[in-house]
């Protein structure tokens, strides 16, 4: 199935969404004045660079952070919790990886991720391309099929519910 979807970046201040989006315009498109047209297994994507969340809507939202910096993760963590309780489809990914200055380490992902309803995540560099189309190869199978994307949301409130009732039961 071909379709379209505009795809908002978001991460702290160096965490290289600049570098990603650079790199995606020059293997699989061609860079616009806020991000990047992509095509990704015949899949257009319209990428927009964001430094938080804003009040736009978008089909997906990428968060980013700097696998060398544990405030860039913690502030990612935030942010993608968020988005994910307004129901939006979110892929968390780290940068940076390739860096032999790592902080982040998986232990800390994992735990991460499991407050986030495990919540796709990928380890990228736009330095070497490791895993470039990762997260959006994801958003074209979430994306592109209603009923996953349905599904995602009715599982996500009812972590909501759950977790609202735990918290008036004490």
């Amino acid at each position: 199935m071909v379709f379209s979807a505009t795809i908002a970046i978001i991460g702290s201040q160096g965490c290289g969404k600049s570098k990603y989006i650079n790199l995606l315009a020059n293997t699989s498109g061609h860079p616009t004045p806020n991000g990047a047209e992509v095509n990704i297994r015949d899949t257009y994507f319209n990428i927009r660079e964001q430094s938080g969340i804003t009040n736009e809507d978008f089909d997906g939202y990428i968060v980013m952070f700097d696998t060398r910096s544990s405030a860039s993760f913690d502030q990612s963590v935030q942010t993608a919790k968020t988005l994910l309780q307004q129901g939006k489809q979110v892929v968390w990914c780290g940068t940076c990886v390739d860096s032999q200055n790592r902080v982040v380490q998986w232990n800390s992902i994992k735990e991460a991720r499991n407050t986030l309803n495990n919540v796709k995540y990928y380890d990228i560099s736009a330095k070497s391309g490791y895993n470039r189309d990762k997260p959006f190869i994801e958003f074209i199978e979430t994306l592109s099929n209603p009923d996953i994307k349905h599904e995602l949301k009715i599982e996500l409130d009812n972590d909501i519910m759950d977790l609202d009732n735990a918290c008036n039961m004490h």
